[in-house]
């Protein structure tokens, strides 16, 4: 593991579904590796503008989509799953795993 930072391989998707019944990931797709994340972005609710700034860069989302609306879960020693009001997004999957 490097010391303060990760570097993660960011996967999108192709869904299925709607807004009233919901989405199912039909496939995952491959988007970019090599991408480094620092650790204290992870670990201070202050810094969560600042990633979902780089988020909406990376899966090349609006720049004007309200941050409050996207959901980040998961473990950054492994993979992280991004949604944006209810509708998955991506994920970031670490390199180190």
């Amino acid at each position: 593991m490097n010391e303060g930072y990760n570097k993660y391989t960011a996967y999108t998707y192709d869904l299925w579904g709607n807004d009233k019944d919901g989405y199912e990931v039909n496939d995952v797709y491959f988007l970019e590796e090599d991408i480094v994340i620092m650790d204290k972005l992870w670990d201070n609710q202050d810094n969560d503008r600042k990633l979902i700034k780089c988020i909406k860069s990376l899966f090349n989302l609006r720049q004007g989509l309200h941050s409050a609306r996207f959901e980040i879960d998961g473990d950054p020693d492994f993979q992280i799953y991004i949604e944006y009001d209810g509708v998955p997004i991506g994920m970031l999957r670490n390199q180190d795993i």
